[in-house]
């Protein structure tokens, strides 16, 4: 049986990257303990259908298969799905008309989706936990070690900004894994495709109806939100005017 004190961990992919319309950051969150014990049955079905990895882009035309990974999330004790979506174009078109150049100024990575992302999936669940049903701190695991030179100099400044009742739930700095050796970004995988095929089919109750098309046989809870240009327009303008 798991504890109450064990750990609780978010482990989040992004479906998007380098996409000139559309970033999602989505994942899962359950206790350290049924993380472990979800691996052990993620690896098992990968060695039953001599895969690799799951990826879930390379299994769009499988979609038994996909069914079969998904229920062993549902068959485990994964305590929310959390994802958002970020209009990657609405921030880019923002970015060059509207601030100016200047020294010491990194237009690329006012551009960058992912920067914005990391950090508003982290508040929202911290935000919104308790409501939830989630007790206790959040550690999270990226996927995109490419990206932890970026965003790591942020966290604490990050955490900083944070009112104290809000900050007190965000677990250690984020940590960033390989998705080919870690099950769970897998299964967040899964979720971030999902989540922004959705979006881009105009699916606005996707996440809401869980409308993946073998059917969802358990309610796992969600956290969802979509960020347009106005949200880049009020972050952009406090951060360049701090």
């Amino acid at each position: 049986m798991i504890s109450a004190d064990d750990p609780l961990q978010a482990f989040v992919d992004a479906s998007g990257k380098g996409d000139p319309n559309v970033l999602v950051v989505a994942g899962y969150v359950a206790r350290a303990g049924e993380w472990a014990k979800f691996s052990e049955a993620w690896k098992e079905k990968l060695g039953q259908r001599r895969l690799r990895r799951f990826k879930m882009n390379e299994m769009a035309q499988q979609l038994e298969f996909v069914a079969y990974f998904y229920r062993t999330i549902e068959e485990h004790d994964i305590l929310a799905a959390i994802s958002c979506v970020f209009d990657t174009a609405a921030l880019v078109r923002f970015v060059d008309e509207f601030v100016p150049p200047s020294p010491g100024l990194d237009i690329r990575a006012l551009k960058n989706p992912y920067l914005y992302a990391a950090r508003q999936i982290v508040e929202n669940l911290a935000l919104t936990q308790e409501k939830m049903g989630l007790k206790g701190p959040v550690d999270f695991v990226f996927d995109n070690e490419a990206e932890e030179k970026k965003l790591s100099p942020h966290w604490d400044r990050f955490r900083a900004s944070l009112r104290s009742e809000v900050g007190r739930l965000m677990g250690r700095n984020p940590t960033y894994r390989d998705d080919e050796k870690c099950m769970p970004l897998q299964a967040a995988d899964l979720w971030a495709w999902w989540v922004r095929k959705w979006y881009e089919d105009g699916n606005e109750n996707g996440v809401k109806q869980i409308a993946l098309p073998w059917g969802a046989k358990r309610e796992i809870k969600r956290l969802h939100s979509v960020y347009d240009e106005a949200f880049f327009r009020s972050a952009l303008q406090n951060s360049l005017t701090r």
